[in-house]
């Protein structure tokens, strides 16, 4: 049952992140696309094994991060991105923890 979670976990994913990548700048893209895609479902398998759900979403808030930071013009203000981000980031993590919580909940059941 693990095995297949993780495999649905790791395809949405990758699906996510080719969805996510035109947010990045086109140079970006243009230059490391392709090597952005397989780092990224490197990284994305290896905490899957590792960890299961906690290190899938490690690895998607150091992508929201890199996304917020190289897709933000230098001009806008830090402080008006951070406040949001920080509850994005912080709604994200309560979501994990319920849904950790939920799962080893009807694990007890079981």
């Amino acid at each position: 049952m693990r095995n297949r979670m993780g495999a649905g976990l790791m395809s949405a994913s990758c699906r996510l992140f080719t969805f996510i990548m035109p947010l990045y700048p086109v140079a970006l893209r243009n230059q490391f696309g392709p090597d952005m895609v397989d780092v990224f479902e490197q990284q994305i398998r290896d905490e899957s094994a590792r960890r299961g759900f906690i290190g899938v979403a490690r690895v998607w808030v150091g992508i929201a991060s890199d996304v917020v930071q190289s897709s933000v013009p230098d001009e806008i203000s830090w402080r008006r991105v951070l406040i949001p981000a920080i509850s994005v980031a912080g709604s994200f993590l309560l979501f994990a923890i319920f849904f950790v919580a939920s799962h080893l909940a009807t694990r007890c059941i079981k």
